[in-house]
């Protein structure tokens, strides 16, 4: 009797575990065609973490707006009292697209005690009572589920991000979506196709064809609305801790589908060179995927964009093929603003490429064929100089750029005078060295900061941008890190000194602002068919964009 009665209370407490698993979400009871999905994490811990970072930022506003955590939420439910809800469990919203009708907007919220929740909700609404949860809906019924084709079948191994976890998360059912509002899509593709239409006939101005525009943004719309057609699913979670905002998202297109196949198509890297470039500069950003298809391309469309005549475009086919015969790995660059009389724009770029004297022989090519033209607008004459300068046992190319603006264009005075301020008097200079599968170049900073690069890569001396990426995929098709804050702050003691800028503040201002480092960081990459997209954005960039934004 002892043994049974020991057997029993283990069975009672292995089914109450699985109960209590089984009322950990309410998925089961949404259908398998809901359109969204959306999962607020433990409201009363959320809007803790929000306050948090809200008092980091702006001491003070964080205490005021907790008090109104209450008011809010039960603002949002429907339910002002937050009568019978318990706040420490998951919330979930459901929202069903019917061809014809509005979205049908259900809430599973937990109860406390589900008799006192539903008596606090309206007398309009649809309710019903599944174990510890409450669903409701303002709407005439309530969506009826049939046992096997629930959300929660969706959620399986093989697809863990479609309701990814955070401190809030949200579920797009595209594939679904797409097929109630097909006629509205297609729609809304005819009419982006009708406004390209126009801006095709529209005539030359200043050198620039637009109808060659209207065919890149045409490109551009056929990708997107093709993308639309192959995604099955977008899910999108926020993270909060006290020093960051971290937001990811999914993007699931059909297993075999132009999409997938494209994503499969472009190669990730972990952009280990992002490290040899200077360090402390508010922009970072490394490319990998297809370079070669990407410089083809911005080859061709500029040409085409500017309408240079048939001599450019025979030019620029040329360089097309050129670029055929070259191999491009990862592509890194950095940019900078300074405080400085001769120039305020500085860049690097480091471009991994093979063989390198083909890539070397194409840059002076390109520069040589395209590098100059002349419109009704402007008149860009580029000087080469090839071998120009001496790194140890390398030798450098110096490309000087200088555009001319018409002087009868008001707005041609006027960037005539951000390019003297840009780069100074003489037009952008840029230098380039070959190295064994590199090409290292720099926009602005003399022969000093070519130099100083050489040193890096040379040393494989470190920024310690590294540390800035360690939220981020280590592998990625595009990363970009930015201080916001901090190049707002060093463009606006810039343009202090520009008379046409709409915004004058003294540089010792923002100097006593104390802005930190730190950056915004982005990244995309693949997993398979699933496309998947990342941003951290520290609460220091917050508290500096706050601290301009006073000021």
């Amino acid at each position: 009797m002892r043994f049974t009665s020991a057997f029993l209370t283990v069975l009672f407490t292995l089914w109450t575990a699985v109960d209590a698993a089984a009322q950990e979400n309410p998925l089961a009871y949404f259908r398998k065609d809901v359109g969204v999905v959306i999962r607020l994490s433990e409201p009363d811990r959320t809007f803790e973490k929000v306050a948090q970072i809200i008092e980091k930022v702006q001491p003070g506003v964080g205490a005021v707006f907790q008090e109104q955590q209450e008011t809010v939420l039960g603002q949002v439910i429907s339910n002002p009292g937050l009568t019978g809800v318990d706040p420490s469990r998951d919330w979930y919203v459901a929202v069903y697209a019917e061809k014809g009708a509005a979205p049908k907007i259900v809430f599973a919220i937990p109860a406390i005690r589900a008799e006192d929740m539903v008596a606090a909700l309206a007398a309009t609404m649809q309710t019903q009572v599944q174990k510890n949860w409450v669903l409701y809906t303002n709407d005439e019924t309530l969506p009826s589920v049939v046992e096997g084709e629930t959300f929660a079948s969706l959620l399986t191994e093989a697809n863990p991000n479609r309701l990814p976890a955070g401190d809030l998360s949200v579920f797009v059912n595209v594939r679904h979506l797409s097929t109630v509002y097909a006629e509205e899509v297609e729609l809304m593709q005819e009419k982006v196709l009708e406004s390209l239409g126009t801006l095709r006939f529209m005539e030359p101005e200043g050198g620039v064809d637009f109808e060659a525009i209207a065919q890149l943004y045409g490109t551009l719309a056929e990708a997107f609305f093709s993308g639309m057609k192959d995604a099955e699913s977008v899910s999108l979670s926020v993270g909060l801790t006290d020093t960051e905002i971290a937001f990811d998202q999914f993007v699931e297109f059909t297993p075999g589908s132009g999409a997938a196949k494209f994503l499969a198509e472009n190669q990730q890297d972990a952009l280990d060179n992002l490290a040899r470039l200077p360090a402390n500069w508010p922009l970072y950003y490394g490319i990998s995927g297809q370079m070669k298809e990407l410089m083809k391309y911005g080859v061709s469309a500029s040409q085409a964009m500017l309408k240079l005549g048939d001599e450019k475009r025979n030019a620029a086919q040329e360089l097309v093929k050129d670029i055929e015969g070259l191999n491009f790995g990862a592509v890194v660059t950095a940019f900078d603003v300074v405080d400085s009389t001769a120039e305020i724009m500085r860049g690097v770029t480091l471009t991994t490429v093979t063989p390198i004297e083909k890539m070397q022989e194409f840059t002076r090519k390109s520069q040589e064929k395209i590098g100059s033209f002349s419109t009704d607008a402007v008149k860009q004459v580029t000087t080469i100089q090839t071998d120009a300068e001496e790194y140890g046992n390398r030798k450098g190319d110096i490309f000087t750029v200088k555009q001319v603006y018409a002087d009868a264009d008001e707005a041609g005075k006027v960037s005539s005078k951000v390019q003297d301020l840009m780069f100074g008097p003489e037009g952008m200079v840029s230098r380039s060295v070959y190295l064994d599968n590199q090409v290292v170049s720099t926009i602005g900073g003399g022969r000093q900061l070519m130099r100083s690069m050489l040193s890096s890569i040379e040393n494989q001396k470190s920024n310690k941008i590294e540390k800035y990426r360690s939220g981020l995929m280590p592998k990625a098709n595009f990363v970009v890190l930015m201080d916001v804050a901090g190049l707002a702050g060093r463009a606006l003691k810039v343009s202090s000194k520009f008379e046409e800028s709409p915004i004058m503040i003294n540089p010792a201002a923002i100097d006593n602002l104390n802005l930190k480092i730190s950056y915004l960081g982005f990244a995309i990459g693949s997993e398979g068919s699933t496309l998947k997209a990342q941003t951290r954005l520290p609460v220091d960039q917050i508290t500096g964009l706050t601290k301009l934004g006073v000021l």
